[in-house]
C-alpha cells in the first residue's frame, strides 16, 4: 500500500518516483567554485604579468618559494616558461627585491 495517494482520477505515485521524474530546470543547481588563487597568480596579476598565470597553474607552480627555486635553480626551465627576455628579467627584479 502506498501511504500517499494523489486522488480518485489519478494513478497512485510514490514521491521518489516523482522526484526522479522531475525535470532538471526544477532542481536547484550548484555552480562549482572557481579555484581559489594561488600565491603565484595574485603576484603575477599584481605585477601586470597576468599572461603566465595558466602557464605557472600548468607547470604547478602556485607559491612563492617554488617560483623563486624555479628562476634560481633551473634557468633553462624558467628560459622555457616565460619565453620574452624583458618579462624574464622583470620577474628576476621583482623576486630579489623580495628577498631583501
Amino acid at each position: 500500500i502506498n501511504a500517499e495517494y494523489m486522488g480518485p482520477s489519478q494513478p497512485q505515485t510514490p514521491i521518489v518516483e516523482r522526484e526522479r521524474a522531475a525535470p532538471e530546470a526544477a532542481r536547484p543547481r550548484t555552480e562549482p567554485r572557481p579555484p581559489r588563487a594561488s600565491q603565484v597568480q595574485q603576484w603575477l596579476e599584481a605585477n601586470n604579468l597576468s599572461e603566465y598565470v595558466q602557464i605557472m597553474r600548468d607547470h604547478g607552480f602556485d607559491d612563492m618559494r617554488e617560483l623563486q627555486e624555479l628562476v634560481q635553480e633551473t634557468p633553462s626551465l624558467f628560459e622555457q616558461v616565460v619565453q620574452k627576455v624583458g618579462h624574464r628579467r622583470k620577474i628576476q627584479r621583482l623576486l630579489a627585491s623580495q628577498s631583501r
